[in-house]
């Protein structure tokens, strides 16, 4: 099963917190058709450590080493970025109107 969720996350310089989405991954050995492409980096290989969309990525200036803050329901760990993807799922990356 897929686990998605939103999360707010503190990105420095900007003045109104970002809204970003996590999704768990799929055991990566096995084959399987729509995997998401690395594009910069590593895979991350501890809790602690993500890989975020590309544009994203390129728009708020993240690389690989970067640590991210996300609120993940009332908890505020740091994400270490260790590389960047290009997801299946999103043709083109939005956030719906609330």
């Amino acid at each position: 099963m897929r686990v998605t969720t939103d999360v707010i996350i503190d990105i420095p310089g900007r003045i109104e917190p970002a809204v970003g989405r996590i999704l768990s991954f799929f055991d990566m050995d096995e084959p399987r058709l729509n995997l998401p492409i690395l594009r910069s980096g590593r895979w991350p290989e501890t809790a602690s450590e993500i890989v975020v969309n590309a544009p994203f990525a390129v728009t708020n200036g993240f690389v690989p080493s970067d640590v991210i803050k996300a609120n993940m329901n009332g908890r505020n760990p740091d994400q270490t970025v260790t590389g960047t993807l290009l997801p299946p799922e999103f043709i083109y990356t939005w956030v719906p109107a609330r």
